[in-house]
This record gives C-alpha cells, sequence and structure tokens, in this order.
C-alpha cells in the first residue's frame, strides 16, 4: 500500500500552523501528501505558534526531511519532555515512527495529538495511514472519516477510504469517496524522501 507519512508532509503540516516554512516550492509529490489544505489551526495547536522550542522544532522537522529517524525522534522526545501537551512534537514523532515503520509507536504519538487537539484532522488522517500499514481496515476507515468530518478538504482521506473500501469490496462506497476526492484540489508539493 503507497499511503505513508512523509518528511516533507510534516513540514507541511507545521507550516500550516505558521510554526515553519513548507520549504517545498517547486517539488514534484510522488505519493500522496498528507494534506493538501491541512484544517486550519485550533486553539491547542495555535499555542505550539508562541513556542520558545520553535528552533528545536525545525530541527527535528528537518531530521525528518534528512531520514534521519533517530535523530527527530531524540529531538521530539526532548519537546515532549518539556511540554507533555506540545502536540506539533508528537505528531512528528508519529511520523518519524511510522517513517521507520513503527506504526504502534505512531499510532500512540497520534492518539496524544488527538488526545490535546479533538480537532486536528490531519492526525486522524495520519493515524488512517498507519491503522491501514497493520491491515487494520475498519479502524484505518473510521479515522478517514473522522478527518473528512473534521475538514472535508481531507483529499488523501477520501483516496485512502477509497482504497480501503476496495479492500473490503464495498466498490459503490469506493467510487463515491474516489469522486469527493476529484473534487478537490491536488495535494500541495510534500514528495516523499
Amino acid at each position: 500500500m503507497p499511503w505513508r507519512t512523509t518528511g516533507r508532509a510534516l513540514i507541511v503540516f507545521v507550516g500550516a500552523l505558521g510554526l515553519l516554512g513548507c520549504g517545498c516550492e517547486g517539488e514534484q509529490e510522488a505519493t500522496p501528501a498528507v494534506s493538501a489544505e491541512p484544517a486550519p489551526a485550533t486553539d491547542k495547536t495555535t499555542a505550539a505558534l508562541e513556542d520558545p522550542n520553535a528552533t528545536l522544532h525545525q530541527q527535528a522537522a528537518e531530521a525528518v526531511d534528512a531520514e534521519k529517524y533517530e535523530d527527530a525522534i531524540k529531538l521530539y522526545a526532548s519537546l515532549i519532555d518539556g511540554n507533555v501537551d506540545d502536540a506539533i512534537a508528537y505528531f512528528g514523532r508519529g511520523t518519524a515512527y511510522s517513517a521507520q515503520g513503527d506504526h504502534d509507536r505512531a499510532i500512540a504519538d497520534f492518539d496524544e495529538v488527538i488526545r490535546i487537539d479533538p480537532k486536528a484532522a490531519q492526525a486522524f488522517y495520519v493515524r488512517a495511514i498507519s491503522w491501514a500499514q497493520k491491515n487494520e481496515v475498519d479502524r484505518a476507515i473510521a479515522d478517514c472519516t473522522s478527518a473528512i468530518e473534521l475538514d472535508a478538504k481531507q483529499r488523501g482521506a477520501y483516496e485512502l477510504r477509497a482504497e480501503l473500501w476496495t479492500k473490503k469490496g464495498e466498490p459503490e462506497k469506493a467510487e463515491k469517496d474516489k469522486a469527493a476526492a476529484a473534487e478537490l484540489p491536488a495535494p500541495a508539493s510534500a514528495p516523499t524522501p
């Protein structure tokens, strides 16, 4: 299954919150990005914008982008030790775990993002990717549905859910999601490493 989180997706996610720039202008996407249009920052995620550790966040995101996942995990763990409600750090560490194929830890970190900010559609979507990688189809569908309910512009969630419906043998639902995805703009540039 081609669905996975990427280092660039992390930078797009936090860039949407205003913490970091995407830095991806002019690059082409190799596989689906986490989201073309992330949900607007909520009050809980906006708090990270005033984070005095913004540089550390950026270093950690760059480590994910450079495929230095162990370094990123350590940096994010340090951020989490300093603030157990740092949704961006959990999201970033979950992204690094996912990139390593450690979907159980990725899911645990995405759970924390959702605990901190239950309106973070992006977190539901990336958790769905990890569930899909574990072949937990029903859980992945449920998370795609939650992402879409929170942000109807989650094209990747529609695409993933369509693939999952096909896997479950429900082609009508798959076609409906494919059509919904086709109505949305293509994902922003967030190439896989």
